[in-house]
This record gives C-alpha cells, structure tokens and sequence, in this order.
C-alpha cells in the first residue's frame, strides 16, 4: 500500500444503514458488546510498534511540555494540558472530555452526515460496487477501538490549544474591525497556508521507512464510511500534529494579514466538517469556497491509491506537485461522481454565499457576546465592505459555471 498499488475491491459492498444516530460511541458499543471474540482480538498482521509508539508519543509529549512549560504558580496543571488556565482540574477535565466527545463531537458527526446525504441525493460511491468486506473495515477490531480512546481524549485536549490560540494570537474581535483582509482573504489563506504544511507531512508520513510505524492505521480502511469514527482511527501523532498544523496556519495568517475571530471560527468549523466529510461515501460534493477546492471523493481515492491526493482542503498542492489523481469508481462498478459544470479551480456560487452567510452571523453573534448582550447598530456598515466583496466573488462563481455549463452543452451538440 505504501507504494501505491490499486486495491481490487470485490464482492458484496454495504452502505450505512439509514437513521444511525451517535457513530462512534455506537461503534465502539457494537465491539464492546460483540458476541464473538474475533472483532475483540488484535489483528494478525498489526504492527505491534503501533500501539507501543503510540504511548511513547503521549508520554513524550507530556513529558516535553511539563519540562518546557511547568504548571505557572498557583496553577497545578502544566500549560500542555491547561493552555487557556481555566480548567485547572482533572476532574473537569474528564467531565469536559465527556462532554465534547458525547455532544459536541457526535453531534457534529451526525450534521455533516445528514448534510452530505442530503446534499448527494442519498446517492454514496458505494452504489453499485463490488466491494470484499476484507477492503472496508466493517467491524472494528481491538487495535482501533484503542487508538479511538487514545484520541478522544488527545483530541480534547488539543481543541484547547485552538481555543488559546484565538485567545492569544491576536484576532480582531469587535464587528467594525472586520475587512476583506482580515475576513475572506484571510480565510482563503489560512486553508491555503494550512494545505502547504498538512501535505507536507502527510506526504512525508507515507515514506516507507515511516509508514508501517504510525500512518499505516489510518489506512487500515480503505473506503472510509463511518464519518469522525474513520477520520479520528489514527495514530495520536498525526492528531498532535494535525492540530498543531492548523493552529499555526492561524497564526500565521494572522501575523500576514490579520485574522478576525469570526474568519477564524469559520476555518475552524469548515475544517472539522471536511475531515469528517471526507470520511463518508455520499457523493455530496461538499467543499470549501477556495481556489482549486478538494472533495470528498479526493480523499476517497487517497485511501484506496495512497500515493496521491495528500491534501484534504484544497487540490492545489496535489496538483502543484503531480500527486493529484482523478476519481475512479469504487471496484471498477461503484457510482461515478457528479459533473461539477465548471473548472476544477473555481468553487460554487453556493459555496462561496455559505461562507459570507456564515461570517457575518458569526461576527455579529461574537458583537453581541463581546459587547456584553447588546448590539450596537453603528457598526453594522462595516460589514458592507465583507459583504460586497464576497457576493461579488459568488457572482463570479456562478456566470463561470453557467459560461462552463453552455460550452458543455455545445460540445455535446457538436
């Protein structure tokens, strides 16, 4: 796999059943309750380096930050685990973790899946193809059920460097201090500075000398179906290091152009939805309103042809660099995705309309926190410039696309 070699998919495919609420706590409920012992044993051919390396990684970690970072005084916990200094608490913690992974992370799992199936049609890769239940990981087995809990709780702990990072790194907060700069261009280059640094590594992640000892459990799916349950099935040090990607593509984009805490929250909720969308069979199409978007079909061919499509938010590196690869159906009979009716560069007029929906809900949701419960209407005209500029760009967007659809249409004709 690690050379890059097709996967022959055969025999009897299955798509997720219909209504399935909560996934991951489900899934890790069917393994705990499982009947038989063989979805409870350890792979035959698992790495036993994975799970070892795995708490080499969190001690590691939490050694290394206790030393650079101790606990400041009066604070018992070091800054690795209370970067913002307002959980001080073990206990908290657990609860909190509890929490996040129960409600906010099912939840969000159980809106990007209802949204990618509303949006596909109800239509998923898996249609029609000739799938061997050996190629689609099915059944969890012991060693995922392990790196699932080894990441639910590094996980939490890592969104409380996100919430740091948007406390310290200096982001406009109030309405009238949100631009074009600092709201969709910084937008567009936080996901173009986080897809440099994400492909890198992801890249470097599958040399051979490297692969078998950390990235190789990701890739024990090779079509991913669950949602969170497959995007969180990996090594704890590609969560740390996914994360620490991410935020510091917040900061540097900050430091270029400045950031606005709604701009942020909106990379923030677009890159979670992704990883989880990218995750999922439906033929949604789902994607960022950035130059040269990716898919989740990208990521779906990554899985099943590891040498290519490393990035998950755009397909500029990927194309930039020869590693991007064109979608082939699922077992050589799967469903093929939908015509897009406009150049591979260009992102929807919907697309592009969601964003400016959203960071202007978000920047007058975030006014009316900072500013204590009132809104003060004489910084609603600074959100004309934000505006203007993002309906402009999805204007754009849709006479390209309509230019697209027409030429099409002629070419058939001819």
């Amino acid at each position: 796999i690690a050379k890059g070699e097709a996967i022959v998919l055969k025999g009897r495919g299955c798509r997720r059943p219909q209504g399935e609420a909560a996934m991951a706590v489900g899934y890790l409920a069917q393994f705990l309750t499982a009947n038989n012992a063989k979805g409870r044993a350890c792979p035959s051919n698992t790495n036993p380096w994975l799970p070892a390396s795995a708490f080499l990684t969190l001690f590691g970690a939490l050694a290394l930050g206790t030393w650079a970072f101790p606990p400041e005084q009066g604070k018992s916990l070091p800054w690795v685990l209370n970067p913002t200094g307002l959980v001080d608490s073990l206990w908290l913690h657990a609860v909190l973790c509890v929490v996040h992974n129960l409600v906010l992370k099912e939840g969000g799992d159980i809106f990007v899946g209802q949204l990618c199936r509303f949006l596909s049609g109800g239509q998923s890769f898996e249609d029609g193809a000739k799938i061997n239940a050996g190629q689609k990981l099915e059944v969890l087995e012991a060693i995922d059920v392990f790196f699932l809990n080894v990441n639910h709780v590094v996980e939490y702990f890592m969104v409380h460097h996100i919430v740091h990072a948007f406390l310290t790194c200096g982001m406009s907060q109030r309405l009238d201090e949100l631009s074009i700069l600092n709201g969709p261009v910084a937008y567009i280059l936080a996901v173009a500075c986080n897809d440099l640094m994400y492909y890198t590594f992801h890249h470097t992640s599958h040399r051979c000398s490297l692969y078998p000892y950390c990235h190789k459990q990701h890739h024990r799916n090779f079509v991913p179906w669950r949602g969170v349950t497959d995007a969180t099935n990996l090594h704890p040090l590609e969560q740390i290091a996914g994360i620490c990607v991410f935020v510091t593509s917040l900061r540097t984009v900050t430091l270029l152009t400045g950031l606005h805490e709604a701009a942020g929250t909106c990379i923030t909720l677009s890159w979670a939805f992704m990883n989880v969308a990218n995750h999922l069979t439906w033929d949604s199409q789902l994607h960022l309103p950035v130059p040269f978007p990716a898919y989740p079909q990208d990521h779906q061919m990554h899985h099943r042809f590891p040498m290519c499509n490393y990035s998950k938010l755009s397909s500029f590196c990927d194309r930039a660099f020869g590693t991007y690869r064109e979608y082939q159906a699922l077992g050589g009979s799967g469903k093929q995705p939908k015509p897009l009716n406009r150049p591979t560069w260009v992102p929807s007029a919907y697309a592009v309309a969601t964003l400016g929906v959203s960071l202007i809900a978000v920047a007058v949701l975030l006014e009316v926190v900072h500013s204590g419960g009132m809104l003060d209407l004489a910084r609603l005209p600074s959100l004309a410039g934000p505006s203007a500029f993002i309906a402009l760009a999805a204007s754009g967007c849709a006479l390209v696309e309509k230019s697209s659809a027409v030429e099409q249409g002629d070419s058939k004709q001819l």
